[in-house]
C-alpha cells in the first residue's frame, strides 16, 4: 500500500475487524484527509446552524458540537451498520457522520415534517432507527444505560452488534453511569 492510500477495509474496534492504524504516519495521508474532511463538514454544518439559530429560523435549544468534531469523525467510521449509536444533546455531527442525511437533520431543526423525527425532536433529540442512531439524551449521562442495554442485546443475540455511547467527562458522576458500571 502506498503512503497516500486509504486502507480498503477499515474495520471496527474491539477486535471485530482490522482496527485503524494508531498513528497518522501509519494511516496514510488518504485516511487523514478523510478525517479532516469529516471534521470540516461537521464544523461547517454547525456554523450554519448557529447562523440560522441567530436569525430565528431554528427555535428551542441549540447545543453545538464546535470543537468536538474529532470525536464523531474518529468514532463513526469504526462502527458497522448494525452497531448502535446513542448521543448526547450535542449529536448533530454524530448523526451526520452516521449517515443521517443533512437535509433530514436541518428539516428536523426547522421543525418540518421532512425531518428525521418528523419535526418533533428538534435539535436535541435526533433519531433514525434505520441507521441505529438513538438520538440525543437531554439528561447528562442518561445515554449510557441505554447503550449498555443495546450492547448487551447485541452480544446475547446473533448480531454481535456493539453500541457507542457519546458523552463527556461531566457525565462520569451521573447516577446512570454508576448504575451500569458493573454490567
Amino acid at each position: 500500500m502506498t503512503p497516500d492510500a486509504t486502507p480498503a477495509v477499515v474495520g471496527p474496534l474491539f477486535g471485530r475487524g482490522d482496527a485503524r492504524p494508531a498513528t497518522p504516519q501509519a494511516a496514510g495521508a488518504g485516511l487523514c484527509r478523510r478525517l479532516l474532511h469529516d471534521m470540516l463538514r461537521v464544523r461547517r454544518m454547525e456554523e450554519r446552524c448557529a447562523q440560522l439559530y441567530g436569525e430565528g429560523h431554528i427555535r428551542g435549544f441549540l447545543h453545538l458540537l464546535v470543537g468536538e468534531e474529532a470525536v464523531c469523525a474518529g468514532v463513526m467510521p469504526h462502527l458497522r451498520d448494525d452497531d448502535h449509536v446513542v448521543g448526547t444533546y450535542r449529536e448533530h455531527g454524530h448523526a451526520l457522520l452516521r449517515g443521517v442525511p443533512m437535509r433530514a437533520l436541518m428539516a428536523e431543526m426547522f421543525g418540518r415534517v421532512e425531518g428525521c423525527c418528523r419535526g418533533r425532536g428538534g435539535s436535541m433529540h435526533l433519531f433514525d432507527t434505520r441507521r441505529r442512531f438513538h438520538g440525543g439524551q437531554a439528561i447528562v449521562g442518561a445515554g449510557l444505560p441505554l447503550a449498555v442495554g443495546l450492547a448487551l442485546a447485541g452480544r446475547l443475540g446473533a448480531q454481535g452488534a456493539a453500541a457507542a455511547a457519546v458523552g463527556a467527562t461531566g457525565a462520569a458522576g451521573a447516577a446512570g453511569v454508576a448504575g451500569v458500571a458493573g454490567v
